[in-house]
């Protein structure tokens, strides 16, 4: 079952963490929003304090009018030799007094106070700037049927792949031929935190590892997701301090797999998040670079006692002469 963060609004499957903002959705309370803030957001509360300030402002205009139509002037005139006095209203003066009460009433402009609503720092990064391998070549108009992880024919195995998620620490000249080789076929993208390609053939390569840090495995129907999160619950409980992988799994064409990935990198005072999007032929695997260097964790470094954060025992990675990756490679039969 899908359940949305009450905090950033991230849709995962069920659980007690975010994948996206490290919260802890079973504890996390909203706060309050002030008047304000309310007033600012509802445009029909808005409305209803310009009616009401427009009728204060209109009572007082006409209290102050039939002040004016009370008063009267008095003049003087000579007729035929006599002095009489001629009462009279003057409605021009009336005119006059009611403008004069209330000076520039009409031009002013009245503004309702606003507050800003309170931001969350992790936004999500524009489409663009995900770094996105070419588009498998092929047919684009069914599903394969044999992609299948139980070795049956029917729609639902055709849609099923076992995704497997590898934390791994890579030498540089390893990695170094990796990055060359996805370059060359235009399936590597290098960004200012991190670097992420594809590897066709990748089991063929007979590459080698320095260590293998972490494995799961996990099989996903199309339109799934699957988040396998690797850290210790902050003091508070509120959060998660650790890495937070969350992958979906969008469609397979032709035995071409598509979805999306997001690293998820929580410390006490810092969350990032590094998302991609792939789509890997038959036999391919994706792969992450620079989610996890040697600067990261440095205060929580004693608490992660847990894989893959061994990495940090390792002289190599501490003297950078070897980088922590994360794969991703779909098993399609």
């Amino acid at each position: 079952m899908m359940i949305k963060c009450p905090r950033c609004g991230f849709q995962q499957p069920e659980d007690q963490y975010c994948a996206q903002c490290g919260v802890n959705m079973l504890a996390f309370r909203p706060k309050k929003k002030s008047f304000f803030a309310l007033l600012s957001e509802n445009v029909g509360l808005q409305i209803i304090a310009l009616v009401a300030v427009g009728v204060i402002g209109g009572s007082y205009l006409i209290r102050q009018s039939n002040s004016s139509n009370i008063k009267t002037s008095e003049r003087m005139v000579m007729r035929q030799g006599r002095n009489e006095v001629t009462t009279t209203t003057s409605t021009a003066a009336q005119t006059s007094d009611a403008k004069n009460a209330l000076p520039g009433l009409a031009q002013k402009e009245i503004t309702v106070p606003t507050q800003p609503a309170d931001s969350f720092e992790a936004t999500q990064p524009s489409a663009n700037s995900l770094p996105k391998a070419p588009a498998h070549q092929g047919d684009g108009n069914k599903l394969a049927a044999d992609s299948t992880t139980g070795g049956g024919g029917d729609a639902t195995q055709a849609n099923t792949v076992l995704f497997k998620l590898t934390f791994a620490e890579v030498s540089r000249d390893v990695l170094q031929r990796w990055i060359t080789d996805s370059s060359n076929a235009g399936q590597f993208q290098n960004l200012p935190e991190y670097s992420a390609g594809i590897l066709p053939d990748f089991n063929k390569r007979g590459d080698k590892i320095t260590q293998f840090l972490k494995t799961t495995e996990k099989k996903l129907s199309v339109g799934q997701s699957e988040t396998a999160i690797s850290g210790k619950v902050s003091d508070d409980g509120s959060q998660i301090i650790g890495l937070s992988i969350n992958y979906d799994f969008k469609s397979i064409e032709n035995g071409s797999v598509r979805g999306a990935i997001t690293v998820g990198r929580f410390g006490r005072t810092a969350r990032e998040r590094f998302p991609a999007e792939f789509d890997l032929p038959k036999g391919a695997v994706f792969f992450m670079v620079d989610t996890l260097v040697p600067q990261n964790f440095a205060s929580e470094r004693r608490e992660l006692n847990m894989a893959p954060f061994q990495i940090f025992k390792s002289q190599d990675f501490m003297t950078q002469n070897s980088k922590f990756v994360i794969l991703i490679e779909p098993v399609v039969k």
